[in-house]
Formats: C-alpha cells, sequence, structure tokens
C-alpha cells in the first residue's frame, strides 16, 4: 500500500501517518528483476530519491 496525507498530496509513504490518509494498491518490483527484465543493459548512472521509511527507524 502507498499512503498519502490528503493535506499532502506529493507527499507519500509505505505506512500511513495518520488515521486520514488515502491509501492505494501499488505494484512494487524488485529493481533487479527489472533489470533482468531488459536483458541486463549497461548501467551508467542510477539516481534514486527514496521517502517513506522515516516511520520504520528506531
Amino acid at each position: 500500500m502507498l499512503y498519502t496525507p490528503p493535506h499532502d498530496p506529493g507527499s507519500s509513504s509505505i505506512a500511513p501517518e495518520t488515521p486520514d490518509d488515502d491509501a492505494e494498491q501499488i505494484k512494487i518490483q524488485r529493481l533487479d528483476d527489472i533489470w533482468e527484465s531488459q536483458g541486463f543493459p549497461q548501467v551508467g548512472f542510477v539516481k534514486m530519491d527514496i521517502e517513506g521509511c522515516e516511520p520504520f527507524r528506531p
């Protein structure tokens, strides 16, 4: 599930921050599986903007 707070539609998380967050079911794929399905092309650069795990920090 991907959760989006109604007051901030540009933000999303894999964990709800409030009970009012909207939930949407999404398909998740491992990057390795996508790369394999493309025939293992050479990759020169990968940029990732990872957000949403903040609630899981100890």
